[in-house]
């Protein structure tokens, strides 16, 4: 079996593992480095023992040792270790692999929707809006200076800056919120580009975007039109989350301005959906991967049994060949002999007959003549030459 396959191990076992064994034995039963497993460990929100502490064992004396935590959302509870990282353990898993591998159950996740909602609701809490962009979130600070520094760069930009207009402030505003109580969660907020309208949130190793702007605003090009450099903040605002998955229902995914209903009042919604969203891509991708690993094994076995009766087939075929080439030889090497016989009864006939004809045929150019015809014969005879022989060793080379 390949070694990604022996590697597996579930956050529980290696909570187990390195509280039954200092981390330096346990990597090199992975097969890892003490640094790699140790990176691991924080990763997926394992505790590992401090230092000193298998001293404290040693000595008799009571240590602490903490209760493993509940899996992150979004992050995978059967992991892989090795060649210096961490991974799921179906990542790098080859056919070979998985021909021989034992496919864990199904994953189940007895918790019920409501009760994910109700959980991160809870983490989430209260999510009030900036108030301005004075000390903005560190992916906002960022976008602002980058928009800074174009427009000093570029002569024709200094008047058309990208987010002065009071529905652009309102928008980095609302990214703020959203950025800062995902942090507070553990959550990092992402954006790309130097006019985004889509952004997005990684929920452990899970990765939810949303997008946020006018919802007439299909494309931004880093240019603003006169209209939109002063765009009031009443202007209308969808947000909307991108989420590909099948089989989810009952969780909001788009929020528009209404009278008397802005985006704003919906802040702690759309984090925890957020939230929410990117565990259940997860575990409907667990889901979905195991149903696959387990039709993709059943269909590696069916084509190893196809490939056999192949293999068998053409084994037949070629045995049946091989047996009718020589019976064909047989008949070749028998038809040979009686040539050769033919030949030498033909030398011998007319050196009879020669010698009572009378001819004129001189004797040095008869036994000429009757040494080339014997050659001919003893050439072609399969017996004489042995070749009857040959026909037997190929078939035990075959």
């Amino acid at each position: 079996m390949g070694n990604c396959m022996m590697q597996r191990i579930s956050r529980e076992d290696l909570y187990h593992a390195v509280w039954s064994d200092p981390i330096k034995t346990v990597a090199a039963r992975l097969g890892i480095s003490d640094v790699a497993l140790a990176k691991t460990c924080r990763k997926h929100g394992v505790p590992v023992p401090t230092r000193g502490h298998w001293a404290e064992v040693q000595s008799g004396k009571r240590v602490f040792r903490p209760l493993l935590p509940a899996r992150g959302f979004g992050m995978p509870e059967l992991l892989h270790a090795g060649a210096g990282r961490s991974m799921p353990w179906y990542q790098g898993v080859s056919d070979a692999d998985l021909m021989d591998a034992e496919i864990p159950p199904p994953p189940e996740f007895p918790e019920p929707m409501a009760d994910l909602v109700a959980r991160v609701t809870k983490l989430v809490g209260k999510v009030g809006m900036v108030r301005d962009l004075r000390a903005p979130h560190g992916l906002i600070a960022g976008l602002l200076r980058r928009e800074e520094e174009n427009r000093k760069k570029y002569s024709y930009r200094s008047d058309r800056p990208l987010f002065a207009s009071p529905f652009e402030q309102r928008r980095l505003r609302i990214l703020g919120s959203i950025f800062t109580a995902l942090g507070r969660c553990g959550v990092k907020g992402t954006l790309s580009g130097n006019d985004p309208s889509d952004f997005g949130a990684h929920v452990g190793e899970q990765h939810v975007s949303f997008h946020l702007d006018h919802p007439n605003q299909s494309t931004r090009n880093g240019y603003r039109y006169t209209d939109e450099l002063q765009r009031p903040a009443s202007e209308k605002l969808v947000l909307r989350i991108s989420f590909s998955l099948e089989g989810l229902q009952g969780i909001r995914t788009e929020w528009v301005d209404q009278p008397g209903d802005r985006v704003e009042s919906h802040l702690a919604e759309v984090v925890t959906n957020l939230i929410v969203l990117g565990e259940m891509r997860y575990r409907l991708g667990e889901q979905h991967r195991s149903k696959w690993m387990v039709g993709r094994k059943a269909d590696l076995i069916e084509e190893a049994r196809q490939r056999r009766e192949e293999e068998a087939r053409q084994a037949r075929e070629k045995r049946i060949r091989a047996e009718k080439a020589r019976v064909n030889r047989l008949l070749g090497e028998a038809a040979a002999l009686r040539q050769a016989r033919d030949i030498r009864a033909y030398v011998a006939e007319v050196r009879a007959l020669s010698a009572g004809s009378g001819t004129q045929v001189a004797p040095a150019e008869l036994d000429a003549w009757s040494a080339w015809a014997l050659a001919q014969a003893a050439r072609i005879d399969p017996v004489q030459s042995g070749a009857y022989l040959l026909g037997m060793k190929d078939d035990e080379q075959a």
